[in-house]
Protein backbone atom coordinates (compact mmCIF):
# COMPACT_ATOMS: atom_id res chain seq x y z
CA UNK A 1 0.00 0.00 0.00
CA UNK A 2 2.74 2.58 1.33
CA UNK A 3 4.65 1.81 -2.36
CA UNK A 4 1.90 2.54 -4.40
CA UNK A 5 0.51 5.78 -2.61
CA UNK A 6 4.55 6.65 -3.29
CA UNK A 7 4.48 5.99 -6.35
CA UNK A 8 0.94 7.96 -6.88
CA UNK A 9 2.53 11.05 -5.12
CA UNK A 10 5.87 10.63 -7.20
CA UNK A 11 3.42 11.20 -10.55
CA UNK A 12 1.74 12.99 -9.21
CA UNK A 13 4.49 15.64 -8.42
CA UNK A 14 6.01 15.06 -11.67
CA UNK A 15 2.80 16.11 -13.93
CA UNK A 16 2.42 19.01 -12.14
CA UNK A 17 6.03 19.90 -13.05
CA UNK A 18 4.94 19.35 -16.72
CA UNK A 19 2.65 22.24 -16.83
CA UNK A 20 2.62 25.47 -15.64
CA UNK A 21 -0.45 24.91 -12.91
CA UNK A 22 2.48 24.04 -9.89
CA UNK A 23 1.43 26.09 -7.25
CA UNK A 24 5.60 27.38 -7.68
CA UNK A 25 5.37 28.08 -11.04
CA UNK A 26 1.62 30.17 -10.34
CA UNK A 27 3.40 32.44 -8.05
CA UNK A 28 5.99 33.31 -10.62
CA UNK A 29 3.55 33.87 -13.14
CA UNK A 30 1.12 35.95 -11.37
CA UNK A 31 3.41 38.42 -10.75
CA UNK A 32 5.47 41.35 -12.73
CA UNK A 33 6.54 41.00 -15.00
CA UNK A 34 3.79 38.42 -16.27
CA UNK A 35 1.09 38.92 -14.40
CA UNK A 36 -0.45 41.33 -17.19
CA UNK A 37 -0.10 38.65 -19.64
CA UNK A 38 -1.23 35.88 -17.32
CA UNK A 39 -4.72 37.84 -16.81
CA UNK A 40 -4.90 38.07 -20.84
CA UNK A 41 -4.66 34.31 -21.26
CA UNK A 42 -7.03 33.87 -18.60
CA UNK A 43 -8.71 35.70 -20.73
CA UNK A 44 -8.32 34.44 -24.26
CA UNK A 45 -6.72 31.27 -23.51
CA UNK A 46 -6.92 30.15 -27.17
CA UNK A 47 -4.45 32.99 -28.13
CA UNK A 48 -0.93 31.66 -28.83
CA UNK A 49 1.03 34.95 -29.31
CA UNK A 50 -0.01 35.73 -25.40
CA UNK A 51 1.36 32.31 -24.82
CA UNK A 52 3.96 33.02 -26.90
CA UNK A 53 5.01 36.75 -25.69
CA UNK A 54 4.78 35.51 -22.23
CA UNK A 55 7.18 32.22 -23.00
CA UNK A 56 9.71 34.86 -24.37
CA UNK A 57 9.93 37.25 -21.21
CA UNK A 58 10.04 34.14 -19.17
CA UNK A 59 13.05 33.10 -21.27
CA UNK A 60 14.85 36.39 -21.37
CA UNK A 61 14.43 36.54 -17.40
CA UNK A 62 15.83 32.65 -17.49
CA UNK A 63 13.14 30.88 -16.59
CA UNK A 64 13.49 28.39 -18.81
CA UNK A 65 11.13 25.44 -17.66
CA UNK A 66 7.86 27.76 -17.54
CA UNK A 67 8.94 29.64 -20.58
CA UNK A 68 9.20 26.36 -22.94
CA UNK A 69 5.53 25.29 -21.91
CA UNK A 70 4.51 28.41 -23.00
CA UNK A 71 6.37 28.64 -26.18
CA UNK A 72 4.92 24.40 -26.59
CA UNK A 73 1.56 25.58 -25.68
CA UNK A 74 1.65 28.68 -28.53
CA UNK A 75 3.53 25.74 -31.07
CA UNK A 76 0.35 23.47 -30.47
CA UNK A 77 -2.54 26.70 -30.82
CA UNK A 78 -0.48 27.45 -33.83
CA UNK A 79 2.57 26.54 -36.11
CA UNK A 80 4.32 29.46 -36.34
CA UNK A 81 8.24 29.95 -37.27
CA UNK A 82 8.73 32.44 -34.40
CA UNK A 83 6.99 29.81 -32.31
CA UNK A 84 9.41 26.96 -33.38
CA UNK A 85 12.52 28.73 -33.18
CA UNK A 86 11.79 30.18 -29.66
CA UNK A 87 11.36 26.14 -28.16
CA UNK A 88 14.58 24.73 -30.49
CA UNK A 89 16.41 28.00 -28.72
CA UNK A 90 15.91 26.41 -25.13
CA UNK A 91 16.44 22.70 -26.49
CA UNK A 92 19.50 23.42 -27.65
CA UNK A 93 21.10 22.27 -23.96
CA UNK A 94 19.84 18.65 -24.78
CA UNK A 95 20.42 18.38 -28.40
CA UNK A 96 18.96 14.95 -28.84
CA UNK A 97 15.30 16.93 -27.78
CA UNK A 98 16.23 19.93 -29.66
CA UNK A 99 17.00 17.40 -33.11
CA UNK A 100 13.64 15.79 -32.36
CA UNK A 101 11.68 18.40 -31.99
CA UNK A 102 13.05 20.28 -35.27
CA UNK A 103 12.96 17.26 -37.37
CA UNK A 104 8.67 17.44 -36.34
CA UNK A 105 8.73 21.27 -36.88
CA UNK A 106 10.95 20.82 -40.01
CA UNK A 107 7.33 18.99 -41.36
CA UNK A 108 5.40 21.74 -40.87
CA UNK A 109 7.88 24.58 -41.99
CA UNK A 110 10.39 23.09 -44.37
CA UNK A 111 11.65 26.31 -45.90
CA UNK A 112 13.08 27.45 -42.46
CA UNK A 113 16.42 28.53 -42.58
CA UNK A 114 16.54 29.58 -39.01
CA UNK A 115 14.92 26.29 -37.75
CA UNK A 116 17.84 24.40 -40.03
CA UNK A 117 20.22 26.13 -38.74
CA UNK A 118 19.36 25.37 -35.05
CA UNK A 119 18.93 21.80 -36.29
CA UNK A 120 22.55 22.26 -37.88
CA UNK A 121 23.88 23.61 -34.16
CA UNK A 122 21.66 21.18 -32.46
CA UNK A 123 23.68 17.89 -34.39
CA UNK A 124 26.51 20.19 -33.80
CA UNK A 125 26.46 20.03 -30.34
CA UNK A 126 25.69 16.21 -30.02
CA UNK A 127 28.78 15.60 -31.68
CA UNK A 128 27.06 14.61 -34.83
CA UNK A 129 28.98 16.43 -37.83
CA UNK A 130 27.97 14.56 -40.78
CA UNK A 131 25.00 14.99 -40.11
CA UNK A 132 25.32 18.73 -39.77
CA UNK A 133 27.42 18.93 -42.73
CA UNK A 134 23.95 17.43 -44.43
CA UNK A 135 22.20 19.87 -43.41
CA UNK A 136 24.40 22.66 -44.34
CA UNK A 137 24.38 21.35 -47.82
CA UNK A 138 20.95 20.88 -47.79
CA UNK A 139 20.57 24.89 -47.27
CA UNK A 140 23.12 25.94 -49.35
CA UNK A 141 21.93 24.05 -52.46
CA UNK A 142 18.74 26.42 -51.93
CA UNK A 143 20.14 29.43 -50.63
CA UNK A 144 24.05 28.98 -51.91
CA UNK A 145 24.42 32.84 -50.21
CA UNK A 146 23.55 32.28 -46.65
CA UNK A 147 26.79 33.00 -45.25
CA UNK A 148 26.05 32.09 -41.51
CA UNK A 149 25.38 28.91 -42.72
CA UNK A 150 28.73 28.40 -44.52
CA UNK A 151 30.83 29.77 -41.84
CA UNK A 152 28.94 26.96 -39.54
CA UNK A 153 30.05 24.67 -42.14
CA UNK A 154 33.69 25.82 -42.60
CA UNK A 155 33.81 25.45 -39.15
CA UNK A 156 32.38 21.53 -39.13
CA UNK A 157 34.96 20.97 -41.94
CA UNK A 158 38.15 21.64 -40.03
CA UNK A 159 36.61 19.78 -36.79
CA UNK A 160 37.01 16.83 -39.64
CA UNK A 161 40.76 18.45 -40.54
CA UNK A 162 39.37 19.36 -43.79
CA UNK A 163 41.46 22.42 -43.76
CA UNK A 164 41.26 22.80 -47.53
CA UNK A 165 37.44 22.48 -47.78
CA UNK A 166 37.23 24.41 -44.59
CA UNK A 167 38.73 27.25 -46.19
CA UNK A 168 37.04 26.96 -49.74
CA UNK A 169 33.83 27.34 -47.37
CA UNK A 170 35.26 30.96 -46.13
CA UNK A 171 36.34 31.95 -49.29
CA UNK A 172 32.80 31.35 -51.01
CA UNK A 173 31.48 33.32 -47.59
CA UNK A 174 33.61 35.91 -48.18
CA UNK A 175 32.02 36.44 -51.64
CA UNK A 176 28.80 37.45 -50.65
CA UNK A 177 29.54 39.28 -47.56
CA UNK A 178 33.30 40.89 -48.03
CA UNK A 179 32.77 43.27 -45.62
CA UNK A 180 32.05 40.68 -42.72
CA UNK A 181 34.61 42.04 -40.01
CA UNK A 182 34.43 38.06 -38.32
CA UNK A 183 34.54 36.35 -41.49
CA UNK A 184 37.26 38.63 -42.57
CA UNK A 185 39.72 37.84 -40.02
CA UNK A 186 38.56 33.93 -39.51
CA UNK A 187 40.03 33.84 -43.28
CA UNK A 188 43.10 35.58 -42.94
CA UNK A 189 44.02 33.52 -39.80
CA UNK A 190 43.75 29.99 -41.85
CA UNK A 191 45.12 31.31 -44.90
CA UNK A 192 48.17 32.38 -42.47
CA UNK A 193 48.12 28.89 -40.82
CA UNK A 194 48.03 27.46 -44.31
CA UNK A 195 51.18 30.51 -45.07
CA UNK A 196 48.59 31.76 -47.88
CA UNK A 197 49.99 34.97 -49.20
CA UNK A 198 46.15 36.08 -49.47
CA UNK A 199 46.40 36.38 -45.75
CA UNK A 200 48.07 39.61 -46.18
CA UNK A 201 45.80 41.08 -48.66
CA UNK A 202 42.88 40.37 -46.37
CA UNK A 203 44.85 41.82 -43.28
CA UNK A 204 45.31 45.37 -45.54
Amino acid sequence: IWCGCLLFLFLAACNGDNDNSSPHTQKILRNPPYAGLTDSIRQRSSDPDLYYRRGMLLYKNNNNPPALRDLQEAWSLRHKEEYAIGISNILLDKPDSAISFLHDALQMLPQSIPLHVNLIQAYADGQKTNEALTICDKVLQQHPDQVGVLMMKSDLLEQQNDTAGSIQTLQQAYHFAPFNEDLCYNLAFKFAQSKNRKALALCD
